[in-house]
């Protein structure tokens, strides 16, 4: 009361306590509101049998969301026998997630996470729990790890017969350009779609929406989903 009588106090507010969060997106992404519940794993519907391609900046495999203690470190190698990741293949010259934020970590995690114990951290565990993970690194590391910059392959057409090939039909990358148009990556994905019908892309619209013109490319690709 004695501070709020001081000419030079514009507003007072209690100081909160901050948690880490995320556990709502299962609710959000299934059924379009928290208090939708989740129908999709109600349904059956928890990624069992199927191989997710990601490509980002890197992927911790000692997180528990993806450590099997029973299996070697991913490698190029396939191995169906890893609980979460059956592929690892660096195309940025880096290992594993290197910058401190752990951006392909947390993707990979809303994608397929699924606690190494199947209990503790559960409410955090991603949308396909039951599915695996084959894994395109193109992080850069160093500098790059602040700016969020990503080395991509000139050509995605590899990145996405190598995960056909691990078993995946399904590709998605949470990472894209700031140019709205159409570009010779957009033309990799159109033609890979087009020529595997039952493969299916997703490219993140970007960060800078919801403006006109604020998708960057790839996500301005024809046979996508964005």
């Amino acid at each position: 009361p004695a501070l709020s009588k001081l000419e030079g106090i514009y507003r007072i507010e209690e100081e909160g306590e901050f948690f880490q969060l995320n556990d709502e997106t299962q609710e959000v992404i299934q059924s379009g509101s928290l208090a939708g519940g989740t129908p999709l794993w109600a349904n059956g519907l928890t990624g069992a049998g199927q191989v997710i391609g990601v490509m980002d900046s890197g992927l911790d495999p000692y997180h528990c969301f993806f450590y099997d203690s029973s299996q070697p470190l991913p490698s190029s190698s396939l191995n169906l026998s890893h609980r979460k990741i059956v592929a690892y293949r660096s195309y940025g010259g880096t290992t594993w997630d290197e910058c401190d934020m752990g951006h392909g970590t947390h993707v990979s995690g809303t994608a397929a996470g699924y606690p190494d114990d199947g209990t503790s951290n559960s409410a955090y565990q991603g949308i396909a729990y039951d599915s695996q993970i084959t894994f395109g690194d193109v992080g850069q590391g160093g500098f790059s790890c602040f700016t969020g910059a990503l080395y991509i392959p000139s050509s995605l057409t590899q990145a996405f017969t190598d995960t056909m090939n691990d078993g995946g039909y399904i590709h998605t990358n949470s990472w894209g350009s700031t140019s709205n148009e159409y570009h010779s990556m957009c033309t990799d994905v159109d033609d890979f779609m087009w020529n595997n019908k039952d493969y299916l892309i997703l490219f993140a619209a970007g960060n800078a929406g919801p403006g006109s013109g604020t998708v960057g490319y790839p996500s301005t690709a024809k046979n996508l989903v964005c």
